[in-house]
């Protein structure tokens, strides 16, 4: 008889707890500000703001657009598109533009390491 590998049977284990882990953090009772309090013991020492605006301008403009608005221009104008590409990527920089102002909401109300993941752990609470 083959025994099954440890990682099987860690998963099964892991499975088994399942139910457990959803009854407990369904009848969790943490409010925002003790999950944001969490949330700041695990991020460490206190972030320091060593960025200037030029630093945080060029960080945001080169996440969001990338090098793909370069390489894909052309190909897309000449062979799907035509002149309305332009239109697509106004369209485009309006909603990068108002997803950067919802992650600017975000930094300043829970200024804390860890991005959207401490983001939504502080929002919807972590499920354990």
């Amino acid at each position: 008889m083959v025994t099954p590998p440890s990682s099987i049977l860690t998963y099964l284990h892991s499975l088994s707890q399942t139910p457990h882990r959803l009854r407990k953090r369904f009848l969790a009772t943490w409010t925002p500000d003790q999950e944001l309090n969490q949330v700041r013991l695990r991020s460490g020492a206190d972030m320091k703001r060593k960025l200037n605006w030029y630093d945080l301008i060029a960080l945001g403009v080169g996440g969001m657009l990338g090098v793909g608005v370069f390489v894909t221009t052309g190909p897309v104008a000449l062979h799907i598109s035509g002149p309305a590409v332009f239109i697509s990527y106004i369209i485009a920089g309006i909603s990068a533009l108002l997803s950067s102002m919802c992650y600017t909401e975000f930094s300043v109300e829970i200024p804390v390491a860890g991005g959207a993941f401490s983001y939504l752990r502080v929002t919807f609470g972590m499920i354990t």
